[in-house]
C-alpha cells in the first residue's frame, strides 16, 4: 500500500504521516528527509545545485547554507522554480526507489 500525504508548508503532513505509519504499521518516507539527504555534500542534488548557482547557497566548507537559500525562495520565484527543477525529479526518483525497496521488503515476510 503507498499512501501519500500533502499539503503546504505548516498544515501537519509529517504529523499525519508519522501517526498513518504507526496505525498502518507501514514504512513512511518523508519528502523533507530524502530532499536533506540529496542536499550533503557530493550527492546529486547538492551537485545539481553547485552546477547551477556555483557557491551562492554554500559556506566555505562546502555545506549547503540553508538559511540563506531558504530566504532566497521565499523571496524569489525564479531562484525557487530553478531549485525545484534541480530537486523535485530526484527527490521523486529517491521516493519511488525507498518505496520499491520497501514493498520488495515486505514481498519477503
Amino acid at each position: 500500500m503507498i499512501v501519500g500525504v500533502t499539503g503546504g508548508m505548516g498544515a501537519g503532513k509529517s504529523l499525519v504521516a508519522r501517526y498513518l505509519g504507526k496505525l498502518l504499521t507501514i514504512p513512511v518516507v518523508d519528502a523533507d528527509s530524502v530532499c536533506r539527504s540529496l542536499l550533503e555534500p557530493q550527492k546529486l542534488g547538492w551537485q545539481g545545485m553547485q552546477h547551477h548557482f556555483g557557491n551562492r547557497f554554500f559556506d566555505l566548507s562546502g555545506h549547503l547554507d540553508r538559511t540563506a537559500l531558504r530566504q532566497t525562495l521565499f523571496a524569489d520565484s525564479e531562484v525557487r522554480r530553478i531549485v525545484e527543477q534541480i530537486l523535485h525529479p530526484l527527490v521523486r526518483q529517491e521516493i519511488h526507489a525507498l518505496s520499491r525497496q520497501s514493498q520488495s521488503a515486505g514481498a519477503g515476510q
